[in-house]
């Protein structure tokens, strides 16, 4: 008969499953080892093989484990030298991709090296795809990537502010032996919407500007941001989209349009390129964008809409039996939203002709 130490003994002794497993797990780590010996073998297999290879010499089959749990080791205990061959047949993509990524690490460049290229492909793929896909990402890799977020959020609010968006623009427009399609240069329109006060303060000229449907007085004034770069266009049709948009909240808006000579040394891109990178840029009322990079004061030639104007004074007209009087009040009504020689320009458009005679 068995005494307690009989019993005690054969509770130490492995099971044949625990058996088994530690004897596949010797054969997993020889598998291993033999592999680590292929000749050229990738970093990415090398360096997976020492992990699991030391993994499995780390643990011990034999105790601790129900013989439940170790049939589903055993079974994946077998498995492992077909997936070794498997990842060996696969080593030499491994070996390619490493060989990309080390010839890219080996040739480091900069957003100047790209805004020199011929064309803007290098640059669009920047922006669209990222930073190329390598085993380390170096310090030169994070500046693009830096670029890359600037210009993406840049792109996404139609115009950012961030401190952090300028300095990356300003590092750009600083680069030498830009390429055509890197900057720009001609006559650059913005849309904005202003306040009768800031309208009144304008330099009227007396011309009349059509466009469409659509009457403009003409005058004189300096543009000057409050942020380090400004989103501006090169085609009349964007910038009146935004005169008309009224972003800033006004509560008696007048869409305003600045035309300028943009000069290459403070813009950053073409509208042909940034249109390729940009959301805005695409389907039928696609936006042309150019940035120009600096708050320097400007002389601006000023737009204003003449529509704008017109809608204030026909819900600010009071009695209309004003007989012959009626175009002395609708130009005092001009006088009052932007100034003598703001109602003098006015005084010339077809809205003023049509509102003295509703005035009648």
């Amino acid at each position: 008969m068995k005494d307690f130490l009989d019993y005690i003994q054969e509770a130490k002794k492995p099971s044949p499953k625990a058996l088994e497993a530690e004897r596949l797990r010797m054969e997993v780590i020889k598998a291993y080892k033999d592999a680590l010996k292929t000749p050229n073998l990738s970093k990415f297999n090398k360096d997976e093989f020492k992990r699991r290879l030391k993994a499995y010499e780390g643990v011990d089959f034999s105790s601790t484990y129900r013989d439940s749990e170790l049939k589903i080791i055993i079974k994946r205990l077998k498995e492992i030298p077909t997936d070794i061959k498997n990842d060996l047949k696969r080593d030499s993509l491994f070996r390619r991709e490493e060989d990309k990524s080390n010839k890219i690490l080996e040739n480091p460049y900069t957003i100047c090296d790209i805004l020199s290229d011929p064309d803007p492909k290098r640059f669009t793929d920047l922006i669209l795809n990222g930073i190329p896909e390598t085993s380390r990402t170096p310090k030169w890799m994070e500046d693009l990537l830096d670029i890359k977020n600037a210009m993406e959020e840049w792109l996404e609010t139609q115009g950012g502010r961030k401190v952090e968006m300028v300095r990356a623009f300003t590092k750009m427009v600083s680069c030498k032996n830009r390429a055509p399609w890197a900057a720009w240069s001609g006559k650059g329109y913005r849309g904005v919407t202003r306040s009768p006060t800031i309208v009144k303060q304008y330099v009227f000229t007396e011309e009349i500007k059509k466009v469409g449907k659509n009457e403009w007085l003409v005058a004189k004034g300096t543009y000057k941001s409050r942020y380090g770069a400004q989103s501006w266009s090169d085609e009349w049709k964007t910038a009146e989209y935004f005169s008309g948009t009224n972003m800033e909240n006004l509560s008696n808006p007048i869409g305003v349009i600045f035309e300028v000579d943009l000069k290459k040394s403070e813009t950053l891109l073409s509208a042909d390129v940034i249109k390729k990178v940009s959301v805005y840029g695409k389907g039928e009322k696609r936006e042309r964008e150019v940035i120009r990079v600096s708050n320097a004061p400007i002389p601006v030639t000023v737009y204003v809409l003449v529509s704008d104007i017109e809608d204030m004074i026909t819900t600010s007209s009071g009695s209309r039996e004003l007989g012959a009087k009626a175009r002395m009040a609708v130009y005092n009504k001009a006088v009052n939203l932007i100034g003598v020689k703001g109602a003098d320009a006015f005084s010339k458009t077809k809205a003023f002709k049509g509102l003295v005679k509703d005035f009648s």
